[in-house]
């Protein structure tokens, strides 16, 4: 049973300038991964942060294949020499990406998606514990009953059915399994729900 991580919700909408400046109140000496939903949020993220006193890295599909491979390659030989930098991202870290930080933060999405993420913590499971971070994260002049950047790429329903399942404080990584599979029968019930209401409409 792994026990690299634990997962640590906190679902209540938070403005983006609100967690920039709480991060940048709390931040410690560790490496940090921070994944946003959307292009736009990301860089305003790491525009905030790029002037803080240690290296912070940008990465996402707006950048070309060639560069993202250098870039990966340079941010992962400095984590391997125990440099404490911020790598700023969207969700194309989630998945072939062999890099391991002490901190993951990550935007609301759906399970398996912050699953993936988490799994950039800790990798190596060479640190006590690593904490991986789940935000609502949205604009400033975000209305309280939607959900933020994360709408706009997933769809409120899978981002619903996640808070749904992410009720408690935290979660250690061998809870995981249990919690993806619990999110997996709700979507398939959510999706039989939808059919059955087509056939209805038809």
């Amino acid at each position: 049973m792994f026990n690299r991580t634990t997962l640590l919700p906190d679902l209540n909408n938070k403005k983006l300038s609100t967690f920039l400046d709480e991060f940048k109140e709390r931040i410690e000496d560790k490496s940090y991964l921070i994944v946003c939903n959307t292009i736009s949020s990301s860089l305003d993220v790491y525009n905030n942060l790029k002037e803080l006193n240690r290296p912070v890295f940008y990465l996402s599909t707006n950048l070309i294949p060639i560069h993202r491979r250098e870039r990966i390659k340079n941010i992962k030989k400095l984590l391997d020499k125990g440099e404490k930098i911020i790598l700023v991202s969207t969700q194309v870290v989630e998945a072939g990406v062999d890099v391991d930080f002490d901190v993951v933060i990550r935007d609301i999405g759906p399970l398996d998606s912050i699953i993936q993420c988490a799994g950039r913590c800790n990798r190596n499971g060479l640190k006590d514990n690593g904490l991986v971070y789940v935000y609502s994260l949205v604009p400033e002049d975000n209305d309280v009953l939607n959900f933020g950047f994360g709408k706009y790429v997933y769809g409120i329903p899978t981002l619903e059915i996640t808070k749904k399942i992410l009720k408690e404080p935290q979660y250690s990584e061998g809870e995981y399994f249990d919690i993806v599979s619990d999110y997996f029968k709700l979507i398939q019930q959510d999706r039989s729900k939808e059919k059955s209401k087509s056939l209805l409409i038809q």
